[in-house]
């Protein structure tokens, strides 16, 4: 599977191939069209793909043999290449064994190897703009926003081209229980979102239903992102380019991955948003 997975990944990040075109050339005179498709998108992180591979014991040696070699054929990996990709699939597999049980569903460790940071592990840097509860870093050609609510600042976008994401912290609550609440919030509102492994971690990737001015109703890509940290939980939404399914592009991930969430800035009421404050 590994193998496998690594082929996927390396065709959807560095050829920037689709991941239908992905399931199209994959498949082989007879192959399970429904198999392959749950492969591809279970490789690419689709945690919903993966459940459903596992709970109808879908997942066998003879797909994965062919889906791999299908891939040697139809995209030219040469003998080398082929010993290349085996070799590293072999390593990453040692490493997740020597790893011992580590829960699949959660990122690399928050405030050892990366962040978002809590303000106790992170001194204030050149780049970052306080904004009271989170320090945001902002690099040139970044357009801010404020998310007011009534007199008081709940929410700050950050955007780039034609991405922005959203961020707001709240006290003493995790991301996974807020993270089951939204997604069956964004369903009844006619929303569909799914649980992928991204690069922040356990994320929610789909679309919501916005009404135009005019009326009409349209589907919004959307991506969110969530963290827990000492006593807070940051929540990242992105929207725009970087939210299609084909994106990745990684920028919104960068900088919710650099802020800085300062939950003293404000009491700490569970499940109440840290305080922002809009600079001068």
């Amino acid at each position: 599977m590994t193998a496998v997975e690594l082929v996927v990944n390396l065709r959807r990040e560095v050829d920037d191939v689709v991941v239908e075109d992905i399931v199209s050339e994959l498949r082989s005179p007879g192959s399970h069209a429904l198999v392959v498709d749950l492969i591809v998108r279970s490789s690419l992180g689709d945690i919903d793909a993966q459940r459903e591979l596992h709970s109808r014991e879908l997942l066998d040696v003879s797909d994965l043999t062919a889906i791999l070699a299908t891939a040697v054929e139809r995209n030219g990996i040469s003998g080398g290449e082929l010993n290349k990709l085996l070799e590293m699939s072999e390593k990453a597999c040692h490493e997740m064994s020597s790893a011992g049980d580590v829960p699949a569903l959660h990122p690399a460790k928050r405030g050892v190897l990366t962040g978002p940071w809590d303000a106790g592990e992170r001194e204030a840097r050149d780049g970052e703009i306080d904004f009271g509860g989170l320090r945001i870093p902002v690099s040139a050609g970044y357009e801010l926003a404020p998310g007011w609510a009534g007199d008081g600042l709940e929410a700050v976008t950050v955007a780039w081209q034609e991405t922005s994401l959203q961020l707001q912290a709240f006290h003493d609550t995790t991301w996974e229980a807020n993270r089951v609440e939204w997604q069956a919030d964004i369903r009844t509102r006619s929303g569909r979102v799914s649980e992928f492994m991204g690069p922040a971690g356990v994320e929610l990737r789909g679309w919501t239903v916005r009404a135009r001015p005019d009326g009409e109703k349209v589907k919004k890509d959307v991506r969110l992102l969530g963290c827990d940290g000492p006593g807070w939980m940051l929540y990242g939404v992105i929207r725009g380019r970087g939210a299609h399914p084909d994106s990745t592009d990684l920028w919104a991930y960068k900088v919710f991955e650099h802020t800085v969430v300062d939950a003293s800035y404000s009491p700490a009421t569970p499940g109440r948003l840290v305080e922002l404050n809009w600079p001068e």
